[in-house]
């Protein structure tokens, strides 16, 4: 996996506190989110309260992305 920047991994750490912490749809830090998406730690979807007409999709976080932001806090 590609080695995360800060201001990725903050990024990372901010969409899971929204849409996990808080159960918000997630907007925010488009160009983060799509970088954080091409390495397979955050994804877009299409949640029942949005729109079929929408071309903007909110983001998750994935499995992997939840497995990086845990590495390296048990050291």
């Amino acid at each position: 996996m590609a080695k995360l920047t800060p201001r990725l991994k903050d990024a990372l750490a901010e969409l899971q506190r929204y849409t996990e912490d808080r159960n918000v749809i997630y907007w925010w830090r488009r160009a983060s989110m799509a970088k954080l998406a091409e390495i397979g730690l955050a994804e877009t979807y299409r949640p029942a309260s949005v729109s079929r007409t929408r071309k903007m999709l909110p983001y998750r976080i994935t499995p992997a992305g939840r497995a990086a932001l845990t590495e390296g806090k048990d050291e």
